[in-house]
């Protein structure tokens, strides 16, 4: 049995700020306030006792900073964990989004993880879900007393739950797939078994120490 514990990058936008959609093409830095997000995390998780590693970001600047400001060190990059191109919403608010693409498919998105067709996103679900599906199993055959740290976004995170069909599915029905910055989940592979343990929490000791 392997325990994965899966990390929402901080905060990119200063509080007033316009809250746009950025996916891979781009690259925004933590804030302040992001940076704090990941003191928080690594702070939870040395306080929970948990013993952690590798630890692995996306290759853009706001996943690698909050590994590298929380735990003092470069996270391995794995293309895998690189954001979604969210081609014509890139740069857009939601409410902008919605007169073009519709309010029904950017909630269909935001809330069931249905991919909006013909709107030029990057890469195509069949290969992020193989790209979650091959990232844990080679992370599921590592020393199972180490806990690996993966940082990406919640659009990635989202086909990481994927892989616990039952799960997903119920979080999907409810609309509760979201991931807030800062937030963690955890999934627990057992053989070829993955089951989601929690999802979208504030990282806490206890959450994670029972964990």
């Amino acid at each position: 049995m392997r325990r994965l514990l899966l990390v929402r990058h901080g905060n990119t936008f200063e509080d007033g700020a316009p809250v746009v959609r950025v996916g891979s093409r781009t690259d925004l830095p933590l804030t302040a306030k992001g940076l704090a997000q990941a003191a928080t995390f690594a702070a939870a998780v040395r306080a929970a006792g948990l013993a952690v590693g590798p630890f692995l970001a996306g290759p853009l600047a706001r996943t690698r900073m909050f590994v590298t400001h929380g735990f003092g060190f470069e996270p391995r990059l794995d293309d895998r964990l690189r954001e979604i191109d969210y081609g014509s919403w890139e740069g857009r608010t939601d409410a902008d989004i919605a007169l073009t693409a519709g309010a029904d498919t950017l909630e269909a998105w935001n809330r069931r993880c249905v991919w909006p067709e013909g709107q030029g996103w990057s890469p195509d679900p069949g290969t992020l879900e193989a790209g979650a599906a091959t990232l844990v199993r080679e992370l599921a055959a590592g020393d199972a007393r180490l806990v690996p740290v993966l940082c990406s976004s919640q659009g990635i995170l989202r086909y990481f739950a994927k892989l616990d069909a039952t799960w997903f599915a119920a979080a999907a029905a409810d609309g509760k797939l979201g991931v807030a910055t800062g937030s963690c989940c955890g999934i627990v592979v057992d053989g070829a078994s993955v089951r989601v343990a929690f999802w979208n929490r504030k990282p806490d000791a206890a959450t994670l120490r029972d964990f």
